[in-house]
């Protein structure tokens, strides 16, 4: 909540005439927005702990709570715009009263997880090519990110498609995130959230509709 002075609470009630607000109508209207909210309790202190019911310690039952919020602007001189919030915490703590690894005791509120902007980018489409370029934070599909996943990354993705059937894909990236810790990228420097070094990708994309189905293939390149 935001405690305003008077003064504050006056300003902003001048903003709040007739007058400005049909231009705030107009200034959001066409915006796309899109997200979920998701809650998920996850419990596996039977597991964790040899099936021993009076048992937290080392276990890992959880409150999970997820909400993505994603706005996109409309198309103008090719450029669009989107913009995207998320808040994820996996880790509020469930301890029934007891003593629970990092809190005190009979404190199973947890603490806040992350939240911030998720993506931030301009999309580029131009009319004499099927090409789209997209610049700035932006969710990451490839054999080794998961866009579900918030995987991310900042810099440049470039795709084409004027050959009827292919898409080819570039990017560069000077950061980005993985949700999970995979083997092999911890001598990157990740942490489990964020990769510092540069990512480079190529890719191949072919996709075919025939009578029996879709068939297609991917050759992927990374540095």
């Amino acid at each position: 909540f935001l405690k305003l002075s008077l003064a504050a609470s006056v300003a902003l009630g001048a903003f709040s005439t007739a007058s400005f607000a049909q231009p705030l109508e107009d200034a959001i209207k066409g915006i796309d927005v899109s997200g979920y909210l998701r809650y998920r309790y996850n419990d596996d202190r039977y597991d964790a702990n040899e099936f021993n019911k009076d048992s937290v310690e080392n276990s890992n039952a959880t409150h999970r709570w997820k909400a993505v919020a994603d706005f996109k602007a409309p198309v103008a001189d090719n450029v669009a715009f989107n913009f995207g919030i998320l808040y994820n915490n996996e880790s509020q703590n469930v301890n029934h009263g007891n003593t629970y690894p990092g809190t005190s005791s009979g404190s199973g509120s947890g603490k806040d997880g992350s939240f911030g902007v998720s993506t931030f980018n301009a999309v580029i489409t131009p009319d004499s090519t099927a090409t789209t370029v997209i610049i700035g934070k932006q969710r990451l599909a490839t054999p080794v990110t998961n866009a579900g996943d918030d995987d991310r990354g900042t810099g440049i993705l470039a795709l084409n498609s004027d050959l009827e059937g292919f898409t080819f894909a570039a990017g560069a990236f000077d950061s980005w995130s993985i949700d999970d810790v995979h083997k092999g990228y911890t001598s990157g420097g990740n942490d489990g959230t964020s990769v510092t070094k540069p990512l480079y990708t190529l890719a191949g994309i072919y996709g075919v509709d025939t009578d029996y189905g879709h068939f297609g293939a991917q050759l992927w390149g990374f540095y």
